[in-house]
């Protein structure tokens, strides 16, 4: 069996790659389920390159395979055909260089706000205080000034996804992932939130590969 549809690849006027070689090379990327004829073949053959700065978009509709290739990307998902490169290096599994935000919500509701965009720096071992700077300074920049004390049960669902972004960028990827960060939330809601991550690309230059079905 094969994939319906394929995807597209676009790539936004916000910032150009830099000369030379690309930070992220995709290369003949084959993903198959299954095994002998009934084997679903979910991504097929795509490739592409990614310059440091670069906002490029991976567009398709449901099913077409975005997410399996982002997985792959993201070193979560194994047993494919094809290379995968940062900075010329073929890697393979899980890489520093990446931060990963998915579809579905994931910040900790145990945490607040502040110690969500906080927790990678935890856990690379920096103390409270300056962690907690740091996280501020994410925190401001998604928009949420003023709820750092705030627990996700008590924001909006674009606002936990804000929380969700906030929290990869504290880890300072090199390489920002997006999977249809915006799925769950109504069509205001991800209009918004789009302007958002395009406002923290032109300050960052942050290295960025989204994928989304519209």
């Amino acid at each position: 069996m094969r994939s319906p549809v394929g995807v597209t690849v676009m790539r936004a006027g916000t910032g150009s790659p830099a000369p030379g070689a690309p930070i992220l090379a995709v290369t003949d990327i084959v993903k198959r389920f299954g095994d002998g004829a009934d084997a679903l073949l979910a991504v097929d053959g795509v490739s592409l390159d990614v310059g440091e700065g670069e906002f490029v978009s991976v567009i398709g509709p449901s099913g077409c395979g975005k997410s399996t290739l982002f997985n792959i990307i993201g070193g979560l998902v194994a047993d494919y055909d094809g290379a995968i490169a940062v900075d010329g290096e073929s890697v393979s599994g899980t890489h520093a260089a990446f931060g990963m935000v998915f579809q579905d919500e994931s910040a900790f509701p145990w945490r607040s706000v502040i110690d969500n965009v906080a927790f990678p720096l935890e856990l690379a071992g920096i103390g409270k205080r300056e962690r907690h700077e740091r996280a501020r300074r994410f925190v401001s920049m998604v928009g949420l000034d003023g709820f750092e004390r705030r627990y996700p049960a008590e924001l909006s669902g674009g606002m936990r996804q804000r929380v969700a972004i906030a929290r990869t960028l504290a880890s300072e990827p090199r390489i920002l992932l997006m999977d249809e960060p915006f799925a769950a939330l109504d069509e205001q809601t991800r209009l918004l939130l789009g302007d958002k991550v395009l406002q923290i690309h032109q300050q960052l230059r942050q290295t960025t590969l989204l994928i989304r079905h519209n």
